[in-house]
């Protein structure tokens, strides 16, 4: 997530299993707009969406 230093992706490390929790999304930010606006973003580029605008 170079795209986005104040965004972190935590993964623990667990197998796939239907309603396990594999990681976490962390996102720093001055205002809750503006974090909110990146964390829009950083899931887009999570689902593959490679232009990562939200």
């Amino acid at each position: 997530m170079a795209r986005f230093p104040d965004v972190k992706v935590h993964l623990y490390g667990k197998s796939v299993r239907p309603g396990r929790k594999l990681g976490h999304v962390t996102v720093w930010g001055s205002d809750v707009a503006s974090a909110r606006k990146r964390a829009n973003a950083a899931v887009a580029l999570l689902r593959g969406d490679e232009s990562g605008d939200a």
